[in-house]
């Protein structure tokens, strides 16, 4: 039974930290929601109650229930903060007897059984109230008057009546779940329902006596210093007082509230307390979460509860800005309107979970990114009662995302442009991180492949060029050899012709030799034989005259010879001109066609001796001829002129020997011609074949240099 004045509030109000776990009373119940509806309904009950509506005769009913709302809310482990009066202080003015307080705590029992509350939390509800008796029954004569409007008075309870409320308010301690412990004003204990026993059984090892011997101890056992708490707990004013205590590894929490008899003396201490190790394990780390998220409460309407300061500093706002708004107020105006935006909410009116990221609007219009998560929280019926977002403010790393997505489609953009052979754009993107580096590295890449295709552009035109002069050079260099070899080939046949030629004065040398001979002998039968004189001058002046038919026919035989030599003068001539045209290919052409040339002036020279000495032939034969005229009229200058015929005979013999020799030497310098000039045209082949290989290595050339142009045309620089 909470206040019913709204005057002389005395009691200065206790901040209780927001909960928002799970395990507290509040939560369980299903929260603000929850409890507002037991207030109502409480309060219907009460007031149909003939026995304690007189109570409520002058109260704002609307005050009096927001402040209960507040009272069960912190008394339960909810968020709220109670301002009002203590609880003796307030119903101090009306008279308050044990079967107001039993009816009281009847119509809060019916109220969450009709709310379906499970019976093992309406058990946990009635232990936390039940210790306010002390403080609110205030009167307790066996009868009084009822306070009714005007002078009507309240009707007296029987004492079985009240027995029976006492009976059931022990039964209701001995079996909630909570632990709680009575102690005297000596501060030894009296009482502990079985829970405590339970649950001190687990810590036994960590206690300075065995539960079983607690009862008629002093709490001093388990303090250090017991003065302190004897000084704090001689008196109530100290009290209800709230502690955490440490008991081996576990903690625990205490919430001490007065006891008082019959006369309203102050007569000891009940303590309720429970194992919250987990439970402030949960809360630091909870604690962690709000100082390193953002969080923020949601009713399941939308309307927001609370949030911390995280989450107020990234969407720039105050609490006070933000609490009871919308959370449309944080999203743009078309995805307010959306039905995705409806369906968002539906799925968490439903308890199921959703977490993304997401784009937020901030104050001033501002665009925030977040990770969040959002976490439908349940009461013991399954039924969501409340949302919490966990979330993290993404806006630096969204942006720096969008800002690499941009460097990236920067960099695909250009590359894909060189991909179609577009190299005239530029990446731009640098700095030091990866894509950064990356940039600068493309960059230069880029830079260095369009100096590379524009100088094999300019090689490319080079080599076209270069394949073109080579082509015409093996064409003219094919052709001169084809020229070369055919003159070589004219050349071997003229040598050949000079060599049968040669062979041809060689045989008529040998006649001419052993017709001298013959003359020799002849003059010397001439000088034995006088008196055929006549006969044998006129024989030898047949011989002498074929003798120089035979000179005749031998220099008209010197006289080719000498126009061999100058024809192949002439052709060693042509060829060294021809070996001069074909560059290096014709400098073993030049070798041979210069020997020929040599050879050409010897045998120029030779023959100019065999005209010479034809000339004496010829000269001597037409002494010969005169001399055998006058033979006839000179008999007896026969024997002298015999010795000079064998005389001139044996020069001649000479001669002729000389003669032959140099023929001899002739044909073999011929013979040297002959193969040389065919070592000219077998050069002047293989100079066609490497002309020929020359011409189709330019043409390949020419088609790799058409190739490669086509590749480079395809950029573009």
């Amino acid at each position: 039974m909470a206040e019913h004045t709204q005057e002389n509030e005395q009691m200065a109000p206790v901040k209780v930290p927001s909960v928002r776990k799970t395990d507290s009373l509040y939560a369980k119940l299903g929260g603000k929601e929850s409890i507002e509806a037991v207030v109502e309904a409480f309060y219907e009950r009460v007031l149909a109650d003939s026995e304690l509506t007189p109570f409520f005769a002058e109260t704002n009913m609307t005050w009096l229930k927001t402040r209960q709302a507040q009272f069960f809310t912190q008394a339960l482990g909810g968020p709220e903060i109670y301002h009002g009066k203590a609880m003796g202080p307030a119903h101090e003015h009306l008279p308050i007897e044990d079967k107001h307080f039993a009816l009281v705590a009847k119509h809060l029992v019916g109220t969450l059984q009709s709310l379906r509350v499970p019976k093992p939390l309406i058990d946990e509800v009635v232990a936390l109230v039940a210790p306010l008796k002390a403080e609110i029954v205030n009167t307790f004569s066996k009868s009084a008057a009822r306070p009714q409007q005007g002078e009507e008075g309240m009707a007296s309870a029987s004492v079985a009546e009240q027995y029976s409320v006492a009976e059931q308010t022990r039964a209701m301690v001995e079996n909630v779940p909570t632990n709680i412990m009575v102690a005297d004003r000596d501060l030894k204990i009296r009482y502990m329902n079985p829970a405590s026993a339970r649950t001190l059984k687990t810590l036994e090892q960590y206690l300075p006596i065995k539960v079983d011997q607690m009862i008629g101890h002093s709490v001093d056992v388990f303090h250090k210093n017991p003065e302190h708490q004897r000084r704090m707990l001689a008196t109530d004013k100290n009290l209800p007082h709230k502690a955490i205590i440490q008991v081996g590894p576990e903690q625990l929490s205490l919430l001490v509230n007065a006891m008082y008899d019959e006369q309203k003396n102050y007569a000891g201490v009940m303590v309720t307390w429970d194992v919250v190790t987990d439970k402030l394990r949960l809360e630091a780390a909870d604690a962690a979460i709000n100082r390193s998220q953002a969080v923020i409460e949601f009713n399941m309407d939308g309307t927001i509860i609370t949030a911390n300061e995280n989450f107020l500093k990234a969407m720039g706002y105050t609490l006070d800005e933000i609490k009871s708004k919308h959370h449309s107020m944080f999203v743009t105006e078309t995805f307010r309107q959306s039905s995705d935006y409806k369906e968002f909410w539906a799925k968490l009116n439903r308890g199921e979970f959703q977490a993304d990221e997401y784009k937020r609007i901030g104050k001033g219009g501002k665009e925030v990114w977040i990770q969040a998560s959002y976490n439908p929280m349940l009461d013991m019926n399954g039924k969501p009662f409340k949302v919490v977002k966990y979330a993290s403010d993404i806006t630096p790393q969204k942006n720096a995302a969008e800002d690499l997505k941009r460097k990236v489609e920067m960099i695909l953009k250009v590359v894909a442009a060189a991909a179609t052979g577009d190299l005239t754009h530029d990446i731009t993107v640098s700095g030091q991180d990866a894509i950064g580096q990356m940039g600068e590295g493309l960059a230069r890449f880029f830079k260095d492949l369009r100096g590379s295709i524009s100088a094999i552009a300019q090689n490319a035109q080079s080599l076209a060029s270069a394949s073109e002069e080579l082509s015409s050079t093996s064409q003219q260099m094919s052709a001169n050899a084809e020229e070369t070899s055919a003159q070589a080939n004219v050349v071997s046949a003229g040598a050949e012709q000079v060599n049968k030629n040669l062979q041809t004065v060689a045989t008529g040398t040998e006649e001419m030799s052993a017709s001298i001979k013959e003359i020799a002998k002849n003059a010397h039968e001439s000088a034995k034989v006088a008196t055929s004189a006549v006969r044998v001058a006129e024989e030898t002046n047949q011989i002498v005259s074929k003798l120089g038919d035979s000179s005749t026919e031998i220099g008209q035989v010197v006289k080719v010879i000498t126009s061999i030599a100058q024809q192949t003068n002439l052709l060693a001539l042509n060829a060294t001109i021809e070996a001069a045209r074909a560059g290096e290919a014709g400098k073993g052409f030049a070798v041979v066609a210069n020997e020929v040339k040599e050879l050409a002036k010897q045998t120029a020279k030779a023959t100019e001796d065999i005209s010479r000495k034809i000339e004496a032939i010829q000269g001597d034969t037409k002494s010969a001829v005169g001399a055998i005229s006058q033979i006839s009229g000179v008999i007896k200058q026969v024997n002298d002129i015999s010795n000079t015929i064998a005389t001139a005979v044996e020069e001649q013999n000479a001669t002729t020997n000389e003669m032959a020799r140099n023929v001899g030497e002739a044909a073999k310098g011929s013979s040297e011609i002959t193969k040389n000039i065919s070592g000219v045209a077998e050069a002047a082949k293989s100079t066609t074949h490497g002309a020929n290989d020359s011409l189709e290595a330019s043409k390949s050339l020419a088609k790799m240099s058409t190739d490669l142009r086509g590749l480079v045309e395809k950029f573009k620089i």
